[in-house]
């Protein structure tokens, strides 16, 4: 998702019933990120809200070879991953901002199988995350610069 403009840009994930599903972006100003989200067979579309132009990519990652990764980093929402995973995992997170710092690890189907942070404003911490084999993604939802060490 992008947005150039002042004011508020927000989108929401909405079903064929009407039903907000999922909050993908709230923001003031200028905004460039990504969010995953795993959803069930249906129909779906965006709401969104903002005074200047915007665009949003929606992708369903497929990947074909996935690696074992131990480090990531970025700066602001962003989705990291694919990588996989073999049994429970260390994760040493960082970041520095003066907003939420959210760190959720997701399935390959998307769907929300970890919390491993909740924080406002800077942090430096770990979390003993994933308890089973597979692929996964960091939805990581940041203000600032963060990085993720898997150990």
């Amino acid at each position: 998702m992008s947005y150039s403009g002042e004011s508020n840009f927000i989108v929401w994930l909405v079903n064929s019933s009407g039903e907000k599903k999922e909050l993908l972006a709230n923001e003031i100003g200028t905004f460039t990120g990504t969010k995953g989200v795993g959803l069930d067979k249906g129909d779906f579309v965006l709401e969104v809200q903002g005074e200047g132009s915007w665009s949003v990519t929606v992708e369903q990652p497929r990947p074909t070879s996935v690696e074992e990764k131990t480090s990531f980093s970025g700066t602001g929402q962003s989705l990291a991953g694919p990588f996989k995973l073999s049994g429970s995992k260390t994760f040493a997170m960082t970041h520095t901002g003066s907003s939420n710092f959210i760190v959720k690890i997701l399935g390959s189907d998307g769907k929300l199988k970890d919390l491993l942070a909740n924080k406002i404003g800077d942090y430096s911490g770990s979390k003993l995350g994933g308890s089973g084999s597979g692929t996964y993604y960091l939805d990581v939802d940041a203000d600032g610069p963060w990085t993720i060490q898997i150990k």
